[in-house]
């Protein structure tokens, strides 16, 4: 990654809110689609991708993972340490801090969402809860939000299921 992680809030005048900025999120590593397009039928294992279990990652190495596995993201958006910025005459701006965590519906490298068996899509919302809890008992924590970030249009950095 070239620049340093920059993450802030700002202060949107016309919404009358602040809104997180995150200018590093467009270098990280990408092995999404550059467009849409067609997708053939993804490997149940992807050698190259760091998200599929015993794979290298940019901070460690996935565990041979056989269900749902949770880490905190190498290339979050926000962190625990905000990098404090100097604003300028246009923006008013403040730090933020936070976590991030990834969580792989599975170790099968094509298996989306809909396709997790009853047990699977339990194991997932299991740990979602788990995690909700735990975050949102931090003093440090305002919000716990879980989100899906599926396919190119939606700017996916990595296509396995998470």
């Amino acid at each position: 990654m070239n620049q340093s992680p920059v993450w802030e809030q700002r202060w949107h005048p016309l919404r009358r809110e602040w809104v997180l900025y995150t200018a590093h999120r467009g270098g990280r590593p990408w092995i999404g689609d550059r467009h849409p397009s067609a997708q053939a039928t993804a490997p149940s294992y992807d050698p190259t991708c760091a998200l599929c279990p015993g794979n290298a990652r940019i901070h460690g190495e996935n565990p041979k993972y056989t269900g749902v596995y949770c880490f905190t993201n190498d290339l979050p958006p926000l962190g625990p340490a905000a990098v404090t910025s100097a604003g300028d005459d246009f923006y008013i701006v403040k730090p933020v801090t936070g976590t991030s965590e990834v969580v792989c519906y599975s170790p099968d490298h094509a298996k989306t969402f809909v396709d997790l068996t009853d047990a699977e899509t339990a194991d997932v919302v299991s740990l979602w809860r788990q995690r909700t809890i735990e975050l949102g008992a931090r003093p440090d924590i305002d919000h716990v939000f879980i989100f899906e970030n599926k396919g190119s249009l939606v700017g996916t950095s990595n296509p396995h299921p998470h």
